[in-house]
C-alpha cells in the first residue's frame, strides 16, 4: 500500500509519537553525555550505587579513556558477598549438603546442570536484612537483601539480574526465573536396574520381592525381564507378580538376589530413592521416573503427570527427581481416604515431561511445557538470619540452591561499565577482556553484549547480527569488536586497543602455584604485549594474592614509572606523620564505604576471620612475601606451654628466667588515637628469649598510661620497662614517674630499618620463642608486621621487639658481657605450671 493510501493518524496519535520520540532522543542524549562509567552505569541501571571509591577508579578510567594514562592496576578487597541461608539445601554430584557446611573445594552445579567447583567461602554474617525468596512451586529460599537473580519480567523479555530487594517489590505480575537444564552427570554404577527401581518403589510390596501389575500393562513385565530379572506370575494373587526365581529355596538365611540387592539399598522395608540414583546419568534418573509414573501415575489427557504415594519421603524424591530432570514440579498435600474413612495424608507431584512414562497408553500423553523450566518468584522481608556466601567458577558464576534446583548469582565497574563506555564513545576500539578461565572472560563479554542489545538505543551503537557469540563479538557498521578469553588461551592476530585482564587468578592456591604464575608471565610477554596496537590501553584490576603476582611483578618491573597504580586498602592504614595520606581521603582506622553497606562491627569481624595474612593481602593490598623480607616468618620458634605461673590476685611470675623486661613503643604526640601502641613483656632464660605477653592497640595518652600500669601489675619481675624516647614516650614517662618505678627511656640508634636488621640474626638463630597461636591469638598479626616490615602499615610491634631484643641480646654482646647461662642451676628454683 503507498504511503499516500495509509490513514492520517490523529491529533491525538500524533502527540503520542512525538513525545515518545522527545523521551527517546533526550534518553539518548543523556546517555551519551556521561561523563564517566559511573555515571553511565546509573544511567542505565539506576540502582547502581557509587562510592568513594568507585569515584577514585572512575577518575583514572576516565584520564585512561582521554590519553592521560594509559597503564593502570587497580587493587581492591574482595568484592561485596550475596548471601544464603545456612540451611538451605545444596545440591551436589554425590548428594545434598548445606550452605554452611560448603569449603572450598567442594562441587556444586551451576544453571547449566554441570558440576562447578567452590573457589570461596565467606565468614558467616549476622544482622544483614533478609528475606524469604518463594517460588510458584512453594520452593523457599532465605536470602540477604543483596543476592543476585537472574529474572525475566515477561514471557520472551530479556533476562536481568536482580536483587532480593527487586524481587519483593509488588507488582501486578511477578518476576519469572528459569530453572536449570537436567543436571550434566555421568553413568552410575548401580546395582539394581533403575527402571525396575521405580516399579518396585511404586507398586513393589515392600517386605516381599514382589510387585502388582494389571495383565494390560505388560509392557513393564517386558522391560522388567529385559534388565535380566526373572519375573513372574505369583501364584494365589491376582496381579501379583514374584522376583524370586523359580525352585529358589526361600529361607529367612537364603533371601533371594532380588531381596540381597534391595537390603544392599538400604530400601528394604523403607521405600525411598537412594542418592545415587538421584545423582546417575540422565538417562537412568528417567528410566527411574518411568518406573514410578508407570506404576504410580496418571498422565491428564492435556499431559500434565500426576505422582501420588502417601510416602511423602517418595513423593519427595519424586518432585526432586523431575527437577533434576529440568522440568518444574509441585508437590500437594491432602488427605488420602478409602471408602469416606480418613487414612492419613498423601502426596500428589504434579509436573510436565515428555518423556515421564515408558507404558505406551500413559507414554503417548505425556509432554513438555512452553513454561516447564519457568517458575514465578517473589519475595518478602523476614527476621534475619545468619548467612554466608560462596564463589564458584562456573562460566556465569551461577549455581543452584534449594531443593527445587533455584538457579542464583554469586560474587563490574572496570570490566563491563568502562568497555561500554569507550564504545559508546568511540564504536572502532578493539578490546580484549581476559580473566583467569574462559568461562569467566566469556561473561564478563556477554554482560557487555547484552547491555549494548538492551540499551542499543540511548548508547547509540548495536551488536553486529553477524558476529555475536558470547566470548567474540563486533559493534554495526564499525570496526569494533570485544574478545575474550582465558589468561591461558590466546589473541592470535588480534591487534588490541584496549587490554582489560579482570583477576588473572582464580584463588591463593593458584596464585602461589609456580606453574601458573609461569603461565601468567608468559602470557603477558608473548601474547599481551605483541598485540598491543599504538597507544593502547591496559588496566588490571585484581585483588592481590602475594608480593610477586603479576601487579607485584610489573611494578617490581617498572623502573620509569609508567604504571599508575590505584590500591584502596578496606581500612586506612596511612600515617599522617610520615606525610601519607589515603586515597580516600579516610583518616586512620576508617573503613571503606562499601556498596552493600557494610557496617564497622562487620568489617571488624571480618578482619578477625580472615587472618592477618589474608587480610593484608585481600583487603588491604599488601601481600607479604611468602617467607618475609628482613624476618622470615620460618625462623620463628614457638612455646606452648605457659612460662609463668598466675597467683589469686591475678600476676603472673615468669619461672626460671635470667631477666624480665617490658618493652614499650608509644604513639605519635600530636596523633591522638590515629596510631598504635604496643608493649611487650620479653624474659630471657640463656640465649634464648621468650615474649610473655603483648598489649597492642590504638589508645589516646590517658589510656597509654593505664595500659603501663596494668602491665606493669601484671608482670611485677619486670621491673626494667623501656619507653621509646620519642613521640608520646617523654610525656608518659614524666605522668608515671613517681607511680611506676623502673621506666627508662631508652633513645633509638639508627632508623627502623637498622634496628630491625640487627637484631634479625637472633630471630633466624632460633633464639626467639613466640607463644603459639592457640595460647595467644594476637602471635599471627605479630609474626604477619614482622614479615610484611618495612613496608608493613604499622611498624610499632616490630618496634618494640626490635628495642627489647637490643637490651636483652645485642646489648650484652656490644659491651663484652657474658650472657650464657647454665640452665642447670635453675631446675630447683620452679617448674612451669600446667595451662
Amino acid at each position: 500500500m503507498s504511503n499516500s493510501t495509509q490513514p492520517a493518524l490523529t491529533s491525538f496519535e500524533r502527540a503520542i509519537l512525538s513525545a515518545t520520540v522527545k523521551r527517546f532522543t533526550e534518553e539518548q542524549r543523556s546517555v551519551r553525555d556521561a561523563r564517566t562509567p559511573g555515571e553511565l552505569a546509573k544511567m542505565l541501571d539506576p540502582k547502581t550505587v557509587q562510592t568513594a571509591a568507585l569515584d577514585l577508579i572512575d577518575s583514572a578510567l576516565v584520564d585512561a579513556a582521554e590519553g592521560r594514562c594509559d597503564r593502570l592496576m587497580i587493587s581492591l578487597p574482595p568484592q561485596e558477598g550475596k548471601a544464603l541461608a545456612l540451611d538451605t539445601p545444596i545440591a551436589t554430584p554425590s548428594g545434598w549438603t548445606t550452605m554452611g557446611a560448603l569449603q572450598v573445594g567442594d562441587q556444586v552445579f551451576d544453571r547449566h546442570g554441570d558440576p562447578c567447583t567452590v573457589t570461596w567461602v565467606s565468614p558467616t554474617w549476622t544482622d544483614r536484612p533478609c528475606y524469604e525468596v518463594t517460588t510458584g512451586d512453594d520452593d523457599r529460599i532465605v536470602a540477604d537483601a543483596a543476592h543476585e537473580w537472574n529474572v525475566v519480567r515477561w514471557a520472551g523479555g530479556p533476562e536481568r539480574r536482580v536483587e532480593t530487594t527487586d524481587l519483593a517489590v509488588p507488582r501486578s505480575k511477578n518476576a519469572q526465573i528459569t530453572g536449570p537444564a537436567d543436571l550434566n552427570l555421568p553413568d552410575a554404577d548401580l546395582p539394581l536396574d533403575p527402571y525396575v527401581l521405580g516399579v518396585w518403589l511404586g507398586d513393589g510390596h515392600s517386605l516381599a520381592a514382589r510387585l502388582t501389575c494389571q495383565d494390560s500393562d505388560e509392557a513393564i513385565i517386558e522391560r522388567i525381564r529385559d534388565s535380566g530379572w526373572p519375573v513372574r506370575r505369583d501364584t494365589g494373587t491376582k496381579y501379583g507378580w514374584s522376583l524370586v526365581p523359580p525352585g529358589w529355596p526361600v529361607a529367612r538365611n537364603n533371601p533371594s538376589p532380588f531381596r540381597r540387592v534391595l537390603q544392599q539399598l538400604g530400601v528394604w522395608g523403607n521405600k525411598h530413592v537412594p542418592v545415587a540414583y538421584l545423582r546417575s546419568s540422565t538417562k537412568q534418573r528417567l528410566a527411574l521416573l518411568q518406573g514410578l509414573v508407570d506404576t504410580d501415575g496418571y498422565v491428564c489427557p492435556r499431559g500434565q503427570v500426576e505422582f501420588c504415594s502417601t510416602n511423602e519421603a517418595l513423593a519427595l524424591a519424586v518432585q526432586h527427581l523431575v527437577f533434576t530432570l529440568g522440568a518444574k514440579a509441585t508437590l500437594i498435600e491432602g488427605r488420602a481416604e478409602v471408602d469416606g474413612k480418613d487414612c492419613g495424608p498423601k502426596y500428589r507431584v504434579r509436573f510436565y515431561l515428555a518423556d515421564a512414562a515408558h507404558l505406551p497408553r500413559k507414554a503417548e500423553r505425556c509432554k513438555d511445557a512452553k513454561t516447564a523450566r519457568t517458575r514465578y518468584v517473589w519475595a518478602r522481608q523476614v527476621p534475619s538470619v545468619p548467612t554466608r556466601c560462596i564463589e564458584v567458577d562456573s562460566p556465569d558464576h551461577t549455581f543452584l540452591a534449594g531443593r527445587s534446583l533455584l538457579p542464583t548469582h554469586n560474587s563490574v565497574r572496570v570490566s563491563r561499565r568502562f568497555p561500554e563506555f569507550l564504545l559508546m564513545r568511540n564504536p572502532n576500539l578493539r578490546i580484549a577482556i581476559i580473566s583467569y578461565a574462559h568461562g569467566v572472560a566469556r561473561r564478563l563479554a556477554r554482560s557487555i553484549r547484552d547491555d549494548i542489545t538492551l540499551h542499543s538505543g540511548p548508547l547509540g551503537i548495536a551488536v553486529s547480527p553477524t558476529s555475536s557469540a558470547a566470548n567474540e563479538w563486533a559493534i554495526a557498521g564499525h570496526a569494533g569488536e570485544v574478545y575474550a578469553t582465558g589468561i591461558a588461551g590466546s589473541l592470535t592476530s588480534r591487534p588490541v586497543d584496549v587490554l582489560i585482564i579482570d583477576d588473572p587468578y582464580k584463588n591463593g592456591e593458584q596464585a602461589d602455584s609456580e606453574a601458573w604464575q609461569e603461565v601468567v608471565r608468559d602470557f603477558w610477554t608473548e601474547v599481551a604485549v605483541p598485540r598491543l596496537g599504538p597507544g593502547a590501553i591496559v588496566i588490571i584490576v585484581q585483588t592481590r594474592w602475594r608480593d610477586d603476582d603479576l601487579s607485584g611483578w610489573l611494578k617490581a618491573e617498572d623502573t620509569d614509572g609508567h604504571w599508575r597504580v590505584i590500591n584502596i586498602p578496606a581500612q586506612a592504614d596511612h600515617d599522617p606523620n610520615k606525610g601519607e595520606v589515603d586515597p580516600l581521603g579516610r583518616e586512620p582506622g576508617e573503613y571503606l564505604e562499601s556498596a552493600r553497606g557494610r557496617t564497622v562491627e562487620e568489617w571488624e569481624r571480618r578482619q578477625i576471620e580472615v587472618g592477618s595474612r589474608t587480610w593484608n593481602a585481600l583487603f588491604q593490598g599488601r601481600p607479604a612475601p611468602a617467607s618475609g623480607n628482613i624476618f622470615h616468618a620460618s625462623w620463628f620458634r614457638y612455646y606452648d606451654q605457659p612460662q609463668w605461673v598466675e597467683r589469686p590476685d591475678g600476676s603472673r611470675w615468669a619461672v626460671s628466667f635470667d631477666e624480665v623486661i617490658a618493652s614499650w613503643d608509644m604513639t605519635f604526640k600530636d596523633t591522638d588515637g590515629t596510631d598504635y601502641v604496643c608493649g611487650q613483656v620479653w624474659g630471657r632464660r640463656g640465649v634464648e628469649v621468650f615474649l610473655l605477653d603483648q598489649v597492642h592497640d590504638r589508645m589516646t595518652f590517658v589510656e597509654t598510661c593505664l595500659a603501663v600500669r596494668m602491665l606493669a601489675a601484671k608482670w611485677p619481675q619486670a621491673i626494667l620497662k623501656l619507653v621509646e624516647d620519642k613521640a608520646n614516650g617523654p610525656a608518659v614517662l614524666s605522668a608515671l614517674a613517681h607511680k611506676v618505678n623502673g621506666l627508662v627511656a631508652e633513645t633509638p640508634q639508627g632508623s627502623k630499618v637498622a634496628r630491625a636488621a640487627a637484631v634479625s640474626p637472633f630471630v633466624e638463630a632460633g633464639n626467639v620463642i613466640l607463644p603459639a597461636p592457640e595460647m595467644a591469638p594476637w602471635v599471627d598479626d605479630l609474626v604477619e608486621e614482622v614479615k610484611t616490615f618495612p613496608r608493613a602499615a604499622h611498624d610499632d610491634r616490630v618496634d618494640a621487639m626490635s628495642q627489647g631484643l637490643n637490651r636483652l641480646l645485642l646489648s650484652p654482646l656490644l659491651a663484652d658481657d657474658e650472657i650464657i647461662e647454665d640452665p642447670d642451676q635453675y631446675e630447683a628454683e620452679g617448674s612451669i605450671s600446667p595451662w
